[in-house]
């Protein structure tokens, strides 16, 4: 096996055909002088990449093509592994490839202990033939960069419920049974749902947070990751009552605090200190997580949408995000959220290719607190590992 090491900083040039020499490309005009096999177009060497978000940039020269489909797939392989799995994959046209001269970048997640290569390979008949070949890795690893805690290339074990839906926007009532993304409304705190996780003592607080805390366990529950042994953290949030629910039905539990505010008290609940604002790359590995407000304190929508996608880092392949964050009704205020801005990060996860719960706009009889706002919960999962 072909396997590359990385310069310590900047993008990194590949051999496109360095694990397979000499091999033929089914695009013509690459490769070797043998005779191309089954699909091949290219396979680079392996290599060491950057945790976090990568990607592989391709450019065909003088690309030519009506016919065929370009097949990308990143490949993974652990230490210890015999056989390399599949991280991610795109198909392309070539002949709309042609139309963007040839250019083309694939972004996968990199983790820690993995090496990485990009192959492509030829469906169906082509007429293709290309000059040259230039692939290129972003982010190739620094081997002068360790880390105490590093994040983990396996899936999650829970969630077995998916959030797959037929719509992206809904005008279905919503409901506190199997939350989606949606508005919080009084008519679903009425329901048996939201009077079994904060019923008693907690009827005494207001509708608003009661709906708060309802829809994070309720999420966290229907999709599978309410069990013992599931790994949660609560990024800068001060509902005790969410952590103590969680605790009861056996979640390890962490509270994640910035440094500048203080550890929750009397809830048994382990608290780590660190940075939330870009979040530390120390947070990783949690099958699940959740924020109560916290995209509205970071100043702004856009801050607010920036952070929700950067937290899935914090999350192991196909684990659940949950964020209750402020919504404003007449969408005029800075801080908040408005209708446009949660269509926005729905958008924006699912390019990464992440799923998100359908975003069901019902907004009759809204739960709206003294400061003129209400709240909006969102309900989205990492892209899992293909296996």
């Amino acid at each position: 096996m072909s396997v590359e090491t990385s310069a310590p900083m900047g993008e990194l040039a590949l051999d496109p055909f360095a694990y397979v020499p000499g091999m033929a490309s089914r695009i013509n005009g690459l490769g070797g002088e043998g005779a191309p096999d089954g699909d091949y177009a290219f396979h680079t060497p392996y290599v060491v990449v950057a945790e976090g978000i990568a990607h592989f940039k391709v450019h065909f020269g003088s690309l030519k093509a009506t016919t065929g489909t370009l097949n990308l797939r990143v490949h993974m392989l652990s230490a210890g592994e015999q056989h390399a799995r599949l991280a991610t994959a795109e198909r392309i046209a070539l002949n709309r490839l042609v139309a963007v001269n040839g250019f083309h970048q694939l972004r996968f997640e990199a983790f820690h202990g993995v090496i990485y290569a990009l192959y492509g390979g030829i469906i169906g008949d082509t007429d293709a033939e290309a000059s040259d070949l230039q692939v290129v890795l972003d982010r190739p690893a620094d081997p002068n960069e360790m880390r105490e805690v590093v994040a983990e290339a396996r899936n999650t074990a829970f969630g077995g419920e998916s959030l797959a839906t037929p719509e992206l926007v809904s005008l279905a009532p919503a409901t506190l049974k199997t939350p989606v993304t949606q508005l919080a409304t009084d008519l679903q705190l009425r329901g048996l749902d939201a009077r079994q996780w904060f019923g008693g003592a907690h009827d005494r607080t207001t509708a608003l947070t009661r709906w708060k805390s309802s829809y994070v366990v309720q999420a966290v529950r229907a999709y599978g990751f309410l069990r013992p042994g599931a790994r949660g953290a609560g990024l800068d949030c001060e509902e005790e009552a969410i952590f103590e629910k969680l605790t009861a039905e056996g979640c390890d539990v962490d509270a994640i605090i910035p440094p500048e505010r203080e550890a929750l008290g009397g809830s048994g609940v382990s608290t780590r200190v660190a940075a939330l604002d870009p979040l530390s790359p120390e947070v990783v590995n949690y099958d699940f997580l959740w924020t109560d407000g916290l995209c509205s304190r970071l100043g702004s929508a856009a801050a607010g949408v920036r952070f929700i996608e950067a937290a899935m880092a914090a999350l192991r392949p196909g684990g659940l995000a949950v964020h209750v964050i402020d919504y404003d009704p007449s969408g005029e205020t800075v801080g908040p959220f408005a209708r446009g801005d949660i269509e926005r990060i729905c958008i924006i996860l699912i390019s990464r290719g992440h799923d998100v719960a359908e975003f069901r706009i019902d907004d009759r009889k809204l739960i709206v607190g003294p400061n003129g706002l209400s709240a909006c919960g969102i309900v989205c999962r990492k892209a899992a590992l293909i296996t």
